[in-house]
């Protein structure tokens, strides 16, 4: 089994998503109690109120859950992209790393002749002008 080696910040993350997570059930259940008192109250039905309702229970739970939802979202990205740690290799699973297989073809199978590319360097304008200016001058200098 392989064991998830987690960085303090990815538990922090995962801590805070957890309590926020915890305090949007919170808020959402409280906020029905208060509507079911409320409706009790008023003698009232939950369809009466129609989207006030849902409109109190959405602002009461949506920005902790999208919160808790932000933190779990940091952490899992942290660790998908955090530089992983080294490993010890054993010797044993080393050697089976290294022993590949090749297909019996590709073994029998005569190298292709690679083909020669001449490569032409070409002179720019501004670098020719350069080397002339250069040229006349260590001409004058030898007179």
């Amino acid at each position: 089994m392989k064991k998830k080696n987690f960085t303090k910040f990815e538990i922090v993350c995962y801590v805070v998503a957890a309590l926020l997570a915890i305090a949007a059930v919170y808020m959402l259940v409280e906020n029905i109690a208060y509507m079911n008192e409320y409706l009790a109250a008023y003698g009232m039905t939950f369809t009466a109120l129609g989207s006030q309702a849902i409109q109190s229970m959405v602002t009461a739970f949506v920005p902790y859950f999208a919160y808790a939802f932000l933190a779990l979202a940091a952490g899992r990205i942290y660790h998908a992209v955090a530089t992983p740690k080294c490993e010890c290799v054993c010797e044993e699973e080393a050697e089976e790393i290294l022993e590949l297989e090749a297909p019996v073809e590709a073994l029998e199978a005569p190298a292709e002749e690679a083909e020669e590319v001449a490569v032409v360097l070409a002179e720019t304008p501004a670098s020719v002008v350069a080397e002339e200016a250069e040229e006349t001058t260590e001409e004058n200098e030898e007179k």
